[in-house]
């Protein structure tokens, strides 16, 4: 039998996150309508969240991009025009891809689509961007939708070598790190997801430095790879810490 009240807390949930979207998809326009670099710009504004990511296309000779949830484009704007490679992104809000897409119409190695996420990766894997190394930046989750188990399952049944961000997710041990938590107590969080990366055979990393020394949102992340060679060179990175249950 359904539970009335949990129903209504979702669609309650529903309603709350399509108001957010409209909201940050007015300000955008009417204050950035076009994508321009800034510090506060990408990553949530966080500089050591950057510092990963430019430390880890070093380490790694990354072919392509991959990202679902475009939002509003400030992170695919920044991938985009920081390394210059094929960078494809989805999001399945029409309104926010619209205004991604004309954001980011000048950055020509840029792909935006509206679709869902799963769908997306999986049209990908019928591509040649399949057989590329790839970074690949999880942020397509809201409170009615919680895809990462499934995005995380096409991704491991695909790509061979490929390192994995996911946005939003709970760091062990540093509470100045936002995280996400959905109806029905879906947690990004290592105690919640655990299960699901050591069935893919994935290594989670989490950000070495405190919290109290990031800028902009300081939402937490997660970094996933194989269980191999590829874990070995994340482990290269000096911003990075090696998950220890």
């Amino acid at each position: 039998m359904k539970n009335p009240f949990q129903s209504n807390k979702r669609k309650f949930y529903a309603l709350e996150t399509r108001i957010i979207f409209m909201e940050a998809a007015l300000e955008t326009y009417f204050n950035s309508p076009v994508y321009t670099d800034s510090e506060g710009i990408g990553f949530n504004g966080q500089k050591i969240r950057k510092m990963i990511f430019n430390e880890l296309c070093e380490i790694f000779p990354f072919e392509a991009i991959i990202e679902t949830g475009t939002y509003t484009g400030n992170t695919s704007g920044y991938m985009g025009k920081k390394t210059s490679l094929p960078l494809y992104t989805c999001e399945s809000n029409r309104v926010l891809f619209a205004l991604a897409r004309n954001r980011l119409s000048d950055i020509k190695n840029i792909d935006c689509c509206v679709m869902d996420s799963r769908d997306f990766l999986s049209s990908l894997a019928k591509k040649e961007v399949s057989h590329k190394r790839v970074f690949i930046y999880l942020d397509a989750h809201c409170h009615d939708d919680l895809p990462l188990k499934q995005e995380i399952e096409i991704i491991c049944r695909t790509w061979k070598e490929f390192v994995i961000m996911i946005d939003d997710f709970q760091v062990p041990g540093d509470a100045g790190y936002g995280y996400d938590h959905y109806v029905g107590k879906q947690t990004l969080s290592i105690n919640n997801f655990l299960p699901v990366f050591l069935q893919n055979g994935l290594v989670p990393f989490f950000p070495a430095q405190a919290s109290s020394e990031e800028t902009g949102a300081k939402r937490g992340s997660v970094i996933l790879t194989r269980k191999d060679k590829l874990a070995e060179q994340a482990g290269r990175c000096a911003l990075l810490k090696k998950y220890q249950p």
